[in-house]
């Protein structure tokens, strides 16, 4: 086998550089793997295969060619104790294979799957947890940003445990942290094989989520909430109204409140919208959900305001929520991130200013739970939510019962004051 690290004229980019791959070549047949880094040829020693003194960082970038190079010719040997028909490309997968060994390497590997416009914020989540793996191997006294899924036993899991609490982070924060290292261990065990799976530690490590206090409104402090005086259109408005809507839409989740748009309202009398989540579902032929209900009062004197002020404006937005950013689909995500981020922080002050508790746009589905089942009973306010758990008791329900909801839904709201300019 013929190992060495070429430059591949065929991908030079309009600026003269051309990227540098490791040419494997077996029985006659070569195969490439990127190193991702473009080189100018006349800082390159084309025989030997190593950068020139004239490269910035030449040094760290030939230790990484070598490492490169010895990686492949272990991996060769052995598959040669199993086999003696090898190819080039059986070397490359095996070489790339023994590196995900590595749990940071693995975690790149892994999280590929999220890193697009819809899971950016997971994808992200990964990697911050990775950075306080390494920031703890560091603490340690690890040289080397790796750590081999096989250290990762049970004392190390206690200890990273103890290091993140005298970090000061909260018993949820630390649980997200294991469980996706979790994730990443199930997944190097039994997806891509790369560890065996004596080698799990969370059989015996165990972590637990905080139960956080559920926070709702009573009726009079809604009633408080909605009949506070704020500035119109301000952030603390924009706060106000959406919890209201979010209360008054059958306890709307407050991402699909701001991906509700305007095709999706007829008259200002009924809402046909299709749940977010499941829209890339029904790209794909599976079948989406839907929120249907008919629209309160109350929640009608909003939406008229809104689209009348969304009328005035120099380019009208397709979505409700007037500061929601106006994206398509693939930026659904990040921008009701964003704009959810901001709702909550105008919220608090429409709480403080109304003199009621502070609360988050998730208390109105709290609480509009809280009141539907003291009012009706608990299995019409769980059709009324259309919580994932009740499927069973949702599938008794006939188009004349969801009728008959809508006008439930529609009493609900009934002590809530009307919204105005």
């Amino acid at each position: 086998m013929s190992v060495k690290a070429v430059l591949r004229k065929d991908r030079q980019r309009s600026d003269g550089k051309q990227p540098i791959n490791i040419r494997v070549t077996r029985q006659g047949n070569a195969s490439y793997v990127s190193m991702k880094i473009y080189i100018d040829p006349k800082k390159w020693y084309a025989d030997s295969g190593k950068a020139k003194a004239t490269y910035p960082g030449h040094h760290e970038l030939n230790k990484k060619i070598e490492e490169k190079i010895i990686a492949f010719e272990k991996a060769e040997n052995k598959l040669l104790m199993v086999t003696t028909e090898v190819s080039a490309k059986q070397v490359i997968a095996k070489s790339e294979h023994n590196e995900l060994t590595d749990i940071f390497k693995y975690c790149v590997h892994y999280t590929k799957q999220f890193d697009n416009k819809r899971q950016r914020e997971t994808h992200r989540r990964y990697m911050t947890h990775m950075d306080r793996l390494l920031e703890y191997i560091k603490s340690i006294g690890f040289r080397k940003p790796e750590l081999q899924f096989r250290q990762i036993d049970l004392q190390f899991l206690r200890q990273f445990e103890q290091y993140l609490i005298d970090e000061g982070l909260k018993q949820n924060t630390r649980a997200a942290i294991f469980k996706n290292i979790r994730a990443l261990f199930n997944s190097a065990i039994n997806m891509d094989e790369v560890i065996p799976t004596e080698c799990y530690p969370f059989r015996k490590f165990k972590f637990s989520w905080e139960e956080t206090e559920a926070t709702s409104l009573t009726e009079d402090e809604i009633v408080k909430l909605a009949s506070v005086k704020l500035v119109y259109m301000s952030d603390e408005f924009h706060g106000r109204t959406s919890w209201i809507l979010c209360y008054c839409f059958s306890g709307m989740r407050i991402g699909d409140l701001l991906s509700l748009r305007w095709s999706e309202i007829s008259d200002l009398i009924k809402i046909d919208h299709e749940i977010r989540k499941n829209q890339g579902a029904a790209k794909k032929g599976k079948k989406s959900k839907w929120i249907r209900l008919t629209i309160p009062p109350q929640a009608t004197a909003i939406l008229k305001m809104y689209k009348q002020y969304n009328d005035s404006l120099p380019k009208p937005s397709q979505y409700v929520i007037p500061i929601m950013e106006d994206v398509e689909f693939d930026d659904l995500p990040e921008a009701i991130k964003a704009c959810t981020i901001r709702i909550n922080n105008g919220l608090k002050i429409a709480c403080e200013k109304a003199e009621i508790k502070k609360i988050t746009t998730h208390s109105s589905r709290r609480s509009y739970a809280t009141i539907a089942a003291n009012t009706l009973n608990i299995v019409t306010a769980n059709a009324l939510l259309k919580q994932s758990k009740i499927e069973t008791t949702k599938g008794y329900i006939t188009s004349a019962a969801a009728d008959k909801l809508s006008i439930e839904n529609t009493g609900l709201s009934k002590f809530i004051p009307m919204i105005h300019e």
